[in-house]
Protein backbone atom coordinates (compact mmCIF):
# COMPACT_ATOMS: atom_id res chain seq x y z
CA UNK A 1 0.00 0.00 0.00
CA UNK A 2 1.44 3.38 -1.00
CA UNK A 3 0.89 6.78 0.66
CA UNK A 4 -2.18 7.71 -1.40
CA UNK A 5 -3.81 4.32 -0.90
CA UNK A 6 -3.18 4.48 2.85
CA UNK A 7 -4.78 7.92 3.13
CA UNK A 8 -7.78 6.86 1.03
CA UNK A 9 -8.27 3.67 3.07
CA UNK A 10 -8.37 5.50 6.40
CA UNK A 11 -10.50 8.34 5.03
CA UNK A 12 -13.10 5.84 3.85
CA UNK A 13 -12.77 3.92 7.12
CA UNK A 14 -13.82 7.10 8.94
CA UNK A 15 -16.66 7.59 6.40
CA UNK A 16 -15.25 10.94 5.34
CA UNK A 17 -15.60 12.41 1.87
CA UNK A 18 -12.72 14.12 0.10
CA UNK A 19 -14.54 17.42 0.62
CA UNK A 20 -14.75 16.84 4.37
CA UNK A 21 -11.08 15.88 4.68
CA UNK A 22 -10.08 18.88 2.56
CA UNK A 23 -11.97 21.24 4.91
CA UNK A 24 -10.39 19.62 7.97
CA UNK A 25 -6.87 20.12 6.60
CA UNK A 26 -7.43 23.43 4.83
CA UNK A 27 -6.85 22.02 1.33
CA UNK A 28 -8.99 21.76 -1.79
CA UNK A 29 -10.83 18.60 -2.82
CA UNK A 30 -8.64 18.50 -5.94
CA UNK A 31 -5.52 18.39 -3.75
CA UNK A 32 -6.87 15.45 -1.74
CA UNK A 33 -7.73 13.68 -5.00
CA UNK A 34 -4.23 13.95 -6.49
CA UNK A 35 -2.67 12.86 -3.19
CA UNK A 36 -4.85 9.77 -3.05
CA UNK A 37 -4.27 8.80 -6.68
CA UNK A 38 -0.51 9.10 -6.22
CA UNK A 39 0.19 11.93 -8.65
CA UNK A 40 1.09 14.40 -5.87
CA UNK A 41 4.13 13.76 -3.66
CA UNK A 42 3.71 14.98 -0.08
CA UNK A 43 6.41 15.52 2.51
CA UNK A 44 6.69 13.49 5.69
CA UNK A 45 5.40 16.51 7.63
CA UNK A 46 2.26 16.62 5.46
CA UNK A 47 1.85 12.87 5.78
CA UNK A 48 1.83 13.21 9.57
CA UNK A 49 -0.88 15.88 9.29
CA UNK A 50 -3.05 13.43 7.34
CA UNK A 51 -2.27 10.70 9.87
CA UNK A 52 -3.32 12.87 12.82
CA UNK A 53 -6.68 13.69 11.23
CA UNK A 54 -7.40 10.15 10.08
CA UNK A 55 -5.99 8.19 13.01
CA UNK A 56 -3.41 6.31 10.93
CA UNK A 57 -1.16 4.26 13.27
CA UNK A 58 2.52 5.23 13.51
CA UNK A 59 3.70 1.78 12.41
CA UNK A 60 1.79 2.07 9.13
CA UNK A 61 3.19 5.55 8.54
CA UNK A 62 6.71 4.25 9.17
CA UNK A 63 6.17 1.36 6.76
CA UNK A 64 4.92 3.46 3.82
CA UNK A 65 7.71 5.94 4.50
CA UNK A 66 10.27 3.13 4.44
CA UNK A 67 8.87 1.84 1.14
CA UNK A 68 8.84 5.33 -0.34
CA UNK A 69 12.47 5.95 0.63
CA UNK A 70 13.65 2.55 -0.56
CA UNK A 71 11.91 3.06 -3.89
CA UNK A 72 13.26 6.55 -4.55
CA UNK A 73 15.03 6.76 -7.87
CA UNK A 74 17.26 9.53 -6.57
CA UNK A 75 18.78 7.45 -3.78
CA UNK A 76 22.20 6.48 -5.10
CA UNK A 77 22.67 3.36 -2.96
CA UNK A 78 21.01 0.12 -4.00
CA UNK A 79 19.30 -2.49 -1.82
CA UNK A 80 22.43 -4.62 -1.46
CA UNK A 81 24.33 -1.65 -0.04
CA UNK A 82 21.50 -0.93 2.39
CA UNK A 83 21.55 -4.52 3.61
CA UNK A 84 25.29 -4.30 4.25
CA UNK A 85 24.76 -0.98 6.01
CA UNK A 86 22.16 -2.54 8.27
CA UNK A 87 24.68 -5.17 9.35
CA UNK A 88 27.09 -2.41 10.38
CA UNK A 89 24.54 -0.06 11.94
CA UNK A 90 24.65 -1.37 15.51
CA UNK A 91 28.43 -1.08 15.66
CA UNK A 92 28.37 2.42 14.17
CA UNK A 93 25.69 3.70 16.54
CA UNK A 94 27.35 2.20 19.59
CA UNK A 95 30.66 3.83 18.66
CA UNK A 96 28.91 7.19 18.37
CA UNK A 97 27.03 6.96 21.64
CA UNK A 98 23.68 5.61 20.44
CA UNK A 99 21.89 2.40 21.34
CA UNK A 100 21.69 -0.52 18.95
CA UNK A 101 18.92 -0.73 16.36
CA UNK A 102 17.37 -3.69 14.59
CA UNK A 103 15.42 -1.73 12.02
CA UNK A 104 16.20 -0.84 8.41
CA UNK A 105 18.71 1.83 7.50
CA UNK A 106 19.31 4.35 4.76
CA UNK A 107 22.71 5.60 3.62
CA UNK A 108 22.72 9.39 4.03
CA UNK A 109 25.32 11.54 2.23
CA UNK A 110 27.61 13.75 4.32
CA UNK A 111 28.45 17.21 3.02
CA UNK A 112 31.43 19.02 4.50
CA UNK A 113 32.07 22.72 4.78
CA UNK A 114 30.63 24.44 1.72
CA UNK A 115 32.61 27.39 0.34
CA UNK A 116 30.66 30.61 -0.11
CA UNK A 117 29.26 30.77 -3.62
CA UNK A 118 28.72 27.00 -3.82
CA UNK A 119 25.05 26.65 -2.85
CA UNK A 120 23.19 23.39 -2.25
CA UNK A 121 20.14 23.79 -4.47
CA UNK A 122 19.21 20.25 -5.50
CA UNK A 123 19.85 16.76 -4.14
CA UNK A 124 22.26 16.22 -7.05
CA UNK A 125 24.31 19.15 -5.71
CA UNK A 126 24.38 17.45 -2.32
CA UNK A 127 25.60 14.15 -3.78
CA UNK A 128 28.23 15.96 -5.85
CA UNK A 129 29.61 17.70 -2.75
CA UNK A 130 29.31 14.71 -0.41
CA UNK A 131 32.42 13.20 1.19
CA UNK A 132 30.88 9.93 2.35
CA UNK A 133 27.61 8.29 3.38
CA UNK A 134 26.69 6.89 6.78
CA UNK A 135 23.81 4.62 7.89
CA UNK A 136 20.77 6.11 9.64
CA UNK A 137 17.63 4.32 10.89
CA UNK A 138 14.82 4.78 8.38
CA UNK A 139 12.44 6.19 10.99
CA UNK A 140 14.82 9.13 11.58
CA UNK A 141 14.72 10.16 7.90
CA UNK A 142 11.68 11.97 6.55
CA UNK A 143 12.44 11.31 2.88
CA UNK A 144 15.21 10.26 0.51
CA UNK A 145 16.64 13.75 -0.04
CA UNK A 146 17.72 14.32 3.58
CA UNK A 147 21.47 14.71 4.12
CA UNK A 148 24.09 15.52 6.75
CA UNK A 149 25.98 18.79 7.06
CA UNK A 150 29.22 18.89 9.04
CA UNK A 151 29.23 21.63 11.67
CA UNK A 152 32.11 24.09 11.70
CA UNK A 153 32.62 26.34 14.72
CA UNK A 154 31.03 26.82 18.15
CA UNK A 155 28.03 29.06 17.44
CA UNK A 156 25.48 26.35 18.44
CA UNK A 157 27.17 24.77 21.48
CA UNK A 158 24.44 25.85 23.93
CA UNK A 159 22.03 23.80 21.86
CA UNK A 160 24.28 20.74 22.13
CA UNK A 161 25.65 21.06 18.58
CA UNK A 162 29.44 21.13 18.55
CA UNK A 163 32.27 21.61 16.07
CA UNK A 164 32.59 18.49 13.91
CA UNK A 165 29.08 17.15 14.58
CA UNK A 166 26.95 15.93 11.70
CA UNK A 167 23.44 17.38 11.70
CA UNK A 168 20.63 15.84 9.64
CA UNK A 169 18.93 18.31 7.29
CA UNK A 170 15.43 18.14 5.78
CA UNK A 171 15.75 20.36 2.68
CA UNK A 172 11.97 20.30 2.09
CA UNK A 173 11.19 21.97 5.42
CA UNK A 174 11.55 25.75 5.06
CA UNK A 175 8.83 26.81 7.50
CA UNK A 176 9.92 29.75 9.67
CA UNK A 177 7.67 31.06 12.45
CA UNK A 178 7.83 33.40 15.40
CA UNK A 179 9.04 30.84 17.92
CA UNK A 180 12.37 29.84 16.39
CA UNK A 181 13.71 26.68 14.78
CA UNK A 182 17.26 25.45 14.23
CA UNK A 183 17.89 25.63 10.50
CA UNK A 184 20.64 25.65 7.92
CA UNK A 185 20.63 29.04 6.21
CA UNK A 186 22.63 30.45 3.34
CA UNK A 187 23.75 34.06 3.72
CA UNK A 188 26.27 36.11 1.80
CA UNK A 189 28.97 34.43 3.93
CA UNK A 190 27.95 30.87 3.07
CA UNK A 191 25.91 28.16 4.80
CA UNK A 192 25.56 28.27 8.59
CA UNK A 193 23.39 26.88 11.39
CA UNK A 194 21.22 29.30 13.32
CA UNK A 195 17.99 29.43 15.28
CA UNK A 196 15.75 31.31 12.86
CA UNK A 197 12.85 33.51 13.98
CA UNK A 198 10.52 35.44 11.71
CA UNK A 199 10.17 38.95 13.18
CA UNK A 200 7.87 40.20 10.44
CA UNK A 201 7.25 39.74 6.73
CA UNK A 202 10.58 41.32 5.77
CA UNK A 203 12.83 40.50 8.73
CA UNK A 204 14.48 37.34 10.02
CA UNK A 205 16.39 37.07 13.29
CA UNK A 206 19.37 34.68 13.18
CA UNK A 207 20.38 33.52 16.64
CA UNK A 208 23.64 31.80 17.56
CA UNK A 209 23.09 29.40 20.46
CA UNK A 210 26.23 30.66 22.17
CA UNK A 211 26.11 33.52 24.67
CA UNK A 212 29.30 34.99 23.21
CA UNK A 213 27.57 35.87 19.93
CA UNK A 214 24.82 38.44 19.55
CA UNK A 215 21.79 37.69 17.33
CA UNK A 216 21.54 39.46 14.00
CA UNK A 217 18.49 40.70 12.14
CA UNK A 218 18.36 40.49 8.36
CA UNK A 219 16.29 42.86 6.26
CA UNK A 220 15.11 40.63 3.41
CA UNK A 221 14.46 43.66 1.20
CA UNK A 222 18.19 44.39 1.27
CA UNK A 223 19.85 41.01 1.74
CA UNK A 224 19.06 37.53 0.47
CA UNK A 225 18.81 34.69 2.97
CA UNK A 226 17.92 31.22 1.71
CA UNK A 227 16.56 28.59 4.07
CA UNK A 228 18.50 25.45 3.15
CA UNK A 229 16.49 23.20 5.46
CA UNK A 230 15.44 22.35 8.99
CA UNK A 231 17.72 20.44 11.39
CA UNK A 232 16.21 17.08 12.43
CA UNK A 233 16.76 15.50 15.88
CA UNK A 234 19.13 12.72 14.73
CA UNK A 235 22.80 13.74 14.97
CA UNK A 236 26.17 11.99 14.77
CA UNK A 237 29.20 13.05 16.82
CA UNK A 238 32.59 13.42 15.24
CA UNK A 239 34.52 15.38 17.88
CA UNK A 240 36.81 12.83 19.65
CA UNK A 241 36.99 14.94 22.83
CA UNK A 242 33.20 14.78 23.19
CA UNK A 243 33.02 11.04 22.47
CA UNK A 244 35.48 9.95 25.17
Amino acid sequence: MNVGELIKYYRQKKSMTQDELARELGFSKAYISVVENGTKHISYRQLKNFADKLGIPDNEIDEVQRMRIMGSGKQKNNLEELVRARENLDRFLMEHGYGASSQGVLMIPVVGRIPAGTPLVTYDDVVKNSKESIPVPVKEVRHAQCYFLEVVGDSMIDFGINDGDLVLIDPEDHEVGGVGRVMAVETKDGITLKTVVRVNEHTLRLISENARYAPTEVDLTKETVRIVGCVLPFMARRNPKLMS
